[in-house]
């Protein structure tokens, strides 16, 4: 099995223009054109840019319902391809990806990714409007839509909008009943992978949410996000006294 090891790679190009570092430069120089706005390709539907025309026709079939890539194992088909061969590892057993400090094996990179985080704390992706910092990507991109009210992604069976990609993948499955990302050690099955994560957190024990008043952990984030309030409510009625 494929060992990757917990540790982040050193990232010296740093852009100018906010506070994200890379690896190499030609990440940094893809990067800047998200400031810039050169070269980028947009899509029809929602207005949403991309630095690369092939991620955004592999976008565009979020809106066409488009699934080419069909598993030769079972009738689950998918929009793109990677999403295939890590649904593929579920008939393998295959998990390459092994966490060095747990020998938790993963069958995804990003899953892998999101789980050293749990051992090195690092929170990466920082809120430009609050101080607020994350170690998951969709809970920041979440998270900024609270300051910016934007929200750009139209279901096309009902009036709901979104404000991310993956909410509104998530929404389109109450209409059709998929739940498509079963658990890895039991036979429940989930409409999107973060509830699915949160459901496997009860099998391995993981508590990544902690609270940051008094270090407590929790492995469900509306948990730690109640308890943190009671150290407001218990702040304020000192206060009041």
């Amino acid at each position: 099995m494929m060992k990757q090891k917990c540790s982040s790679k050193p990232r010296p190009h740093g852009c100018q223009q906010c506070d994200k570092s890379f690896t190499s430069s030609q990440l940094l120089r893809y990067h800047e054109k998200l400031h810039s706005g050169e070269g980028l390709n947009s899509c029809e539907d929602c207005g949403r840019q991309f630095i690369h025309l092939q991620t955004l026709r592999a976008h565009q079939r979020i809106h066409t319902g488009e699934k080419p890539f069909q598993c030769d194992q079972c009738d689950k088909a998918f929009s793109m391809q990677h999403n295939l061969i890590i649904h593929k590892r579920i008939h393998s057993g295959e998990r390459p990806y092994q966490c060095q400090h747990c020998d938790k094996g993963f069958k995804s990179p990003s899953n892998f990714n999101k789980h050293q985080r749990i051992h090195s704390g690092d929170k990466p992706y920082s809120c430009e409007h609050c101080e607020r910092s994350f170690s998951d990507p969709s809970a920041y991109r979440e998270h900024k839509y609270i300051h910016t009210k934007e929200r750009l992604y139209p279901c096309n069976q009902c009036k709901a909008t979104f404000s991310s990609a993956a909410s509104l993948r998530q929404h389109l499955r109450l209409h059709n009943s998929s739940k498509p990302f079963k658990c890895q050690y039991c036979e429940k099955s989930f409409i999107s992978t973060a509830k699915r994560s949160l459901h496997e957190y009860v099998h391995t024990g993981e508590k990544p949410y902690s609270c940051e008043h008094c270090g407590k952990k929790f492995s469900d984030p509306s948990t730690c996000r109640r308890h943190r309030n009671s150290h407001s409510a218990a702040k304020q009625s000192v206060s009041a006294v």
